[in-house]
């Protein structure tokens, strides 16, 4: 038996669609994976409810066993063998004698695992969407951002204020912001009215804003959005630890899907797995001029990418994984 722990909210998505998948799509045919994962929320809309259990310390031997988890090393059990999918190294402590196989998100989150603890860099997964959900409209003057909008006490924040105020500095009557993002909280909202008020008072010639809040938007309408929209705009790791930035950044893999010319701040994914394909920026005047570079290049076609990947390869990927696991 193998079973899938996912142990943090924003990634028990990730992990749920694909050790599903390849349950219902017979990858694993003749194993039985059993996966504790609920289902969420926004980018993470299409993974089923969870019909599992937790992982407890008490499995059968000669089980093996996965967890999926931003941090925090797994606990020991009786399982032959424990891989663990790591989103990024926050621990001061290396790896465990009984994680087995460990895995990284990214070639960025590779790195830093094998820079912090002194290891061989780990073999990377990474989790891609749906292709189809996100097959390109012709594209619109559209420069799009998606992500939480929050603001911690430490700084760490998707930092959509940046994007708004680089795009209103833009001053193009003919283009259109669109920020997306959930609402979990009442200081979550707090952050959000400090946007509205920023992107008050500028009209497209219609009359529509400029600059459009889309505050907790379904999975449809966000898809959407990313099919239509030709820039898609990022800044996270402009505040915040080290830590405080895009680990993989599915946001980037959904808009690459969506034929979308990305500006993204220069940190995290963006300098190590899609360096050829972002347009970075590390201060509000690059981040203006990077906007300007990609909306005098629209076109109504968008861009195509060839690294581009869809879910499938993410659920092969997993399958390969696991059955190579010690």
């Amino acid at each position: 038996m193998l079973v899938v722990n996912s142990a943090h909210h924003g990634v028990i998505g990730g992990g749920a669609v694909a050790t599903w998948d390849m349950v219902e799509g017979g990858v694993l045919a003749g194993e039985r994976v059993i996966t504790n994962a609920p289902a969420v929320d926004g980018e993470y809309e299409r993974v089923p409810p969870s019909r599992g259990v937790k992982l407890t310390p008490n499995l059968p031997a000669g089980d093996k066993s996965v967890t999926i988890a931003l941090h925090d090393w797994p606990v020991q059990t009786d399982a032959t063998s424990h891989a663990h999918v790591l989103f990024y190294p926050l621990r001061d402590d290396p790896p465990p004698p009984h994680v087995t196989d460990l895995w990284a998100i990214s070639q960025f989150v590779a790195q830093e695992t094998a820079r912090k603890y002194g290891i061989p860099a780990p073999p990377v997964w990474e989790i891609w969407p749906h292709l189809s959900d996100h097959t390109p409209r012709p594209k619109e003057k559209i420069v799009l951002t998606v992500g939480r909008f929050f603001l911690q006490q430490d700084g760490v924040s998707k930092s959509q204020m940046v994007l708004i105020e680089a795009f209103k500095r833009l001053q193009r009557p003919d283009w259109q912001m669109v920020c997306i993002g959930a609402i979990t909280s009442a200081s979550d909202a707090e952050y959000f009215n400090r946007c509205v008020q920023l992107a008050a008072g500028d009209v497209l010639p219609d009359g529509r804003p400029r600059v459009l809040l889309l505050p907790n938007a379904s999975y449809t309408v966000t898809a959407d959005f990313y099919r239509r929209a030709s820039v898609y705009a990022h800044a996270m790791g402009m505040a915040g630890p080290p830590s405080a930035v895009e680990h993989w950044g599915v946001v980037y893999a959904k808009a690459f899907q969506a034929g979308c010319r990305v500006v993204g701040h220069r940190s995290g994914s963006a300098t190590v797995d899609f360096t050829d394909h972002i347009h970075t920026f590390t201060t509000v005047r690059e981040c203006v001029e990077r906007l300007r570079d990609v909306m005098d290049a629209y076109t109504v076609d968008g861009v195509t990418y060839p690294h581009v990947k869809d879910h499938t390869d993410t659920v092969q990927a997993a399958a390969d994984l696991i059955r190579g696991m010690a």
